[in-house]
Parts: structure tokens; sequence; C-alpha cells
């Protein structure tokens, strides 16, 4: 009897890069039709199925190193991990940089080792109230509760399944788990109440620091990026904690909730005696509180390496409640507030600078000008100007040419029209 033929799979879209990418470092977006890949020259480019380019991230300099990506689990963000142990975390409905979670790799390095470098990257998400969810779900009910009565049909809620609670905007009302009146009034948020922070101007441009490096505020220069900070929806599910997994080349795993609060680490004992523990990939359920990672090890004792499941239980969530919620979205709303007051001064003191030396900038081109020119200086020459209305040619060249074409209208209309 001859076998039958292995069953192939469908040819979905097919793209010629413009240059070639990491194999390693490509990641398919488990909610949108979105595929990241990691070029040669280590940026991130986001493309649909039909090749269309989405969005992208450039390196940060000219020696950076992408080390891991990795999609959120709803499709939301996509992290980014460099080589110097910083992960930056872009929106895919912005395509621009959010958050950055900067970890101290020294601190789980022995004394006689380096900074180790990011290997992995795992996002996931975990359920404080898993009862309650499994029984929204139909995936679990009290006993003694078989068929329900009349009395019942005007109280049935519309089905869920466990993906409505991980969309990527979930729907909260229908899901129906609204916590108790205690609860509910811990989770007023005055922030609803209060006008919307509004987008950060970009610093003016200075042409003569053109090659100058200026900081990003590419995360408050829309509307729409800001109210994806402030007012997003995952923040609000009061049931569901995310968890950020990076994991070190050296076997150290870091989780941080809510992309904003780092609760310690873990490492694999050294009375293992290992010269290398790389984590590879990682799995979790919400149901559970607890984090699998598969670590790749390596010992003088061993031919070949040895890979291991390592679990990393995070017993705090179940335990803690709404309050741990409370405790992280707080501190992720004080820290984007932080970012976005010194975004704030940094654009004020960028036009105040601009303010002062661009006009001094301008003078000082000028008197050079006359000084080697022979003509006297800039105060003799404007107040000769305003005294008989004759304009040397060197001020009127200056007066035309430099003052007009870089928009100083206001200083140009102190001397006139001059033709």
């Amino acid at each position: 009897m001859e076998p039958s033929e292995a069953p192939s799979l469908m040819l979905q879209a097919e793209k010629a890069l413009p240059q070639p990418v990491h194999p390693r470092l490509i990641s398919y977006c488990p909610t949108m039709d979105l595929v990241a890949v990691i070029t040669q020259e280590e940026t991130l480019d986001v493309y649909r199925l039909n090749g269309q380019r989405a969005f992208g991230l450039k390196r940060k300099t000219f020696e950076s190193k992408v080390d891991s990506i990795c999609w959120k689990f709803n499709g939301q963000h996509i992290a980014i991990a460099w080589d110097d142990g910083s992960v930056d975390i872009v929106s895919s409905e912005t395509g621009k940089t959010v958050k950055q979670v900067r970890r101290e790799a020294a601190s789980f390095a022995a004394d006689d080792e380096s900074t180790p470098r990011i290997s992995s990257l795992a996002w996931g998400v975990n359920f404080i109230d898993v009862a309650a969810v499994k029984e929204r779900t139909g995936a679990w009910a009290p006993s003694g509760v078989l068929f329900d009565t009349t009395e019942d049909w005007d109280q049935k809620k519309e089905e869920v399944t466990l993906d409505d609670f991980l969309e990527r905007q979930p729907d909260l009302a229908k899901l129906g788990i609204s916590p108790d009146l205690p609860d509910q009034i811990a989770l007023i948020d005055v922030q609803d109440a209060l006008p919307k922070l509004p987008l950060i101007p970009a610093p003016p441009a200075n042409p003569f620091q053109m090659m100058a490096k200026a900081k990003s505020t590419d995360a408050f220069s829309s509307q729409q990026s800001i109210d994806a900070i402030f007012h997003s929806q995952h923040m609000r599910d009061s049931n569901a904690v995310d968890v950020l997994l990076i994991g070190c080349d050296n076997g150290a795993v870091s989780p941080t909730i809510y992309d904003s609060l780092e609760i310690g680490g873990m490492r694999i004992p050294s009375e293992w005696s290992l010269i290398n523990q790389t984590p590879l990939l990682h799995a979790s359920h919400p149901y559970s509180c607890s984090h699998l990672s598969l670590i790749e090890m390596k010992s003088e004792s061993w031919e070949q390496p040895r890979v291991a499941l390592v679990p990393l239980t995070l017993r705090f969530i179940p335990s803690n409640g709404i309050y741990l919620h409370l405790i992280a979205s707080k501190t992720a709303q004080l820290q984007n507030l932080l970012q976005y007051l010194q975004s704030c001064l940094r654009t004020i003191i960028a036009y105040f600078h601009n303010a002062r030396d661009l006009p001094s900038r301008f003078m000082r081109n000028i008197s050079e000008t006359l000084e080697e020119k022979g003509e006297g200086d800039l105060i003799s020459n404007l107040y000769h100007l305003a005294v008989t209305g004759h304009c040397p040619p060197t001020i009127k060249e200056w007066l035309v040419d430099e003052l007009a074409e870089n928009a100083c209208k206001k200083t140009f209309a102190i001397f006139g029209t001059i033709r």
C-alpha cells in the first residue's frame, strides 16, 4: 500500500525584502496579519501580508544590535531587546516607542562574569480570579446547578470564550466580570474625569544644528499615541496581569508586570556547576500563575548540552487580588506622567534656547562678515540705516537672503522692507 501524500501548506504571501534579515529574529503577530523582521542593519521592519510596510524602528546607535523580539499576546505591542540591556516596547497601532524597560543586567551577573545579554523575551497573562473567569466561560460551574430555570432566562449572559479575554481590545462589558462595591470604589480613576493631555509639538528646527541628535518625543507627538499610553484598555482590566519575562544568556529570568513594575528575578542555583545556561522558550497559561522556561544547560561533566524545564511561580498574583492591579496601574500612570513632563520640559528648553540662540547667531555671523570687509560693526550699520535710510550692500544681502530665508519675519519687519 502506497503511503498517502503529505498535506502541503498554502502559500499566503511572498515578498522580496530590500535587504537581508536575521533568520532567528522573525516573529508573527498572534492577532493581526503582521510579520516583524530584523534586518542586517539592526532595524525593525513590520510588514503586512500583502508586502506593505506597516511601521519600523531604527537602531539606537551605530553599534547597537538586536538580541530578541517578541509580540504581546494580544498584538498591541512588540518588544525589542537591545544589546545594552534595554527593551523598547513599540505600539502596533502608532508604530512608536511607548515605553522602555531598562533592567540592571549587571545585578544578575556574578562577580567573575561579564554583563549578560538578553537571549529571550516572552509575554504572558495571568488571571487574578481564575474561578470567576472559568465560571464566565463555562469551563467551571458551581456544584448543584445543572439546568437553568425560567426565572434565570432573562439573567443569562452572552457566552464568551477564553479568546474573548485575550483579544487586542477586550469588551469588558461583554465579559461581565464586575468587582463588588468596595473594589469598584477602589478602581475609580480620577484621570477619566480630567481633560485629555495634549500632544507635545516637535522641537524647533535649528539651521545651525541640523546634525544634532534631539531626544525622542515620538511617544507624545500624536494624540493617538497619547491616548494609547494614558487610556489603554488593558489597564482597565482588573482581573488580568500582564507579565513580560526577560531571559539572559546566564540563565537569569526577570519578570516585569504591566510593562512597568519589576519584581526581581530568578537564577539557576550555582550548586549545579553549570558553565552556560540560556533560556530558549517560554510557556504559560492564563489560568495558572506559573511560567515555564525551557533552558539549555552546559556543564564540564556532560558530553552534550541538556535542556531543563524550569518553573517560575508568581504566587503573589492570586493572593494579592485586585490590589496588585491598583499598585501596578498607578505606578504605570505615574511613570507615564513623569515621562510626559520630562518631554514637555525638554521641548520648552529647546524652544527657549532657540529663541535666544538663533538671533544671536545671525548677529554674530553678520558681525564677522562686516569685520572681515572692514565695514564697521552691526550696531553702527543699523544706526546708519535708521538715520539716513541708506542700506549698505552687505546689510541688505544679510536681511534679504539670510533672515528672509530662515523665516525671521519679525526681525525683518523691524528694519522695513528693502527692495
